[in-house]
């Protein structure tokens, strides 16, 4: 009998040695069937497109199908945007080839990969690199290793879609402790450093008040050592002894007396006014995913002393304008809310920066979550 899949589930007899004549039929009817599945699901996670790369491409290849639905190469490094494809059967320029962008598939890197790294375009045409950090291109998790070196192969997990999600939590992003100035804090270290603490000294810009977190956030804020060329986050502040609380021993192992320290993000440099856009890293990897690439946050801003101040976000990278939303608060000494677009998320981070119309005058401000964008198969 011919199948009668997917209306129905076929079913078989047993065939019996030196009793049952085997028959063609025996083998074309699970032919028939196997056919019957194939196809849909060759439909669901193949594309059959035009190569116009400029060159031939081979299974395994590395690429994407542009606007015109057409197989491209390309060696930026980290791209981002585009609709990933990993090439199954492939062929010369303006000639048809077979791709997937979902599945299992074995991709060419560019170097040694390890089993659960993630996976991003390289420098290299048709290959891919391996990073430890999720950002916004990435598009495969290696399933097993590469030691092969550069051109040899690994096995990865399509991770081309990109899924939201709504969700909320009790605990903010951001919210601030006590009522604040714009965002700035630069000071020096006064005394040697604890294991974990940091007394400072005379703030020389901003205030300290700014650095000071609310109990249980999804972030922490980066403390820079200009000195020492690094970094650790603030866990707590005592404003009343002068001390921040950091998160690792290990980040400030090497810091010393009179050390200069600032929360000025080095990545992202802009000032508005009296503030400076500081960075915020995602430290509960429970509530946001660890494959988020995009975070959607509700954001809440009051000023006493005057109107139009400003909450501004911009991703974790070299400022551009048109990467920054500026979310401002129209109404003197009353709470403006409201939804800021996804703001992308470099190894889970991103920035912000404040303004207020005198000394203190930030009564209320926070970032609540409300949703994530994630790297999906």
């Amino acid at each position: 009998m011919t199948t009668v899949w997917p209306g129905a589930v076929d079913s078989y007899s047993v065939k019996v040695d030196n009793v049952d004549d085997v028959l063609a039929a025996h083998i074309n009817n699970p032919q028939d069937a196997i056919v019957a599945l194939e196809t849909p699901l060759r439909d669901m996670s193949l594309m059959r497109v035009k190569n116009t790369s400029g060159s031939t491409v081979a299974a395994n290849d590395v690429g994407y199908i542009d606007e015109a639905g057409e197989f491209k190469l390309n060696t930026t490094d980290f791209l981002d945007g585009v609709d990933w494809a990993v090439v199954v059967d492939g062929g010369v320029n303006n000639a048809d080839i077979i791709c997937t962008n979902k599945g299992l598939v074995t991709v060419i890197c560019n170097g040694n990969v390890t089993a659960g790294q993630l996976l991003y375009l390289s420098t290299t045409t048709k290959q891919v690199q391996p990073q430890s950090y999720v950002r916004p291109g990435i598009m495969a998790v290696a399933k097993t290793a590469n030691t092969g070196g550069a051109g040899g192969t690994c096995v990865a997990l399509l991770l081309c879609d990109r899924k939201p999600i709504s969700m909320s939590n009790a605990s903010y992003i951001w919210s601030m402790g006590s009522a604040h100035s714009g965002s700035d804090f630069v000071s020096v270290i006064n005394g040697a450093p604890g294991a974990t603490t940091v007394v400072y000294g005379a703030v020389a810009n901003g205030n300290e008040e700014f650095i000071d977190p609310a109990a249980s956030l999804l972030t922490r804020m980066r403390l820079y050592n200009s000195d020492r060329a690094n970094y650790a986050l603030i866990s707590s502040v005592n404003l009343g002894t002068n001390t921040i609380t950091v998160s690792a021993a290990a980040d400030i192992s090497d810091w010393e007396d009179t050390d200069d320290i600032l929360v000025r993000s080095q990545t992202a440099v802009l000032n508005i006014g009296a503030g400076y856009l500081v960075d915020l890293e995602i430290n509960d990897a429970t509530v946001v995913p660890a494959l988020a690439v995009a975070v959607v946050l509700s954001a809440g801003l009051k000023d006493t002393g005057g109107a139009g101040e400003r909450f501004t976000t911009h991703p974790w990278i070299a400022h551009a304008a048109s990467q920054r939303f500026d979310f401002r608060a129209e109404v003197a000494n009353s709470l403006a809310e409201g939804t800021i677009p996804p703001i992308i998320l470099y190894q889970r981070r991103f920035t912000f920066l404040s303004t207020a119309s005198g000394g203190g005058t930030i009564s209320n401000q926070f970032l609540n979550l409300r949703g994530v964008i994630v790297a999906a198969p």
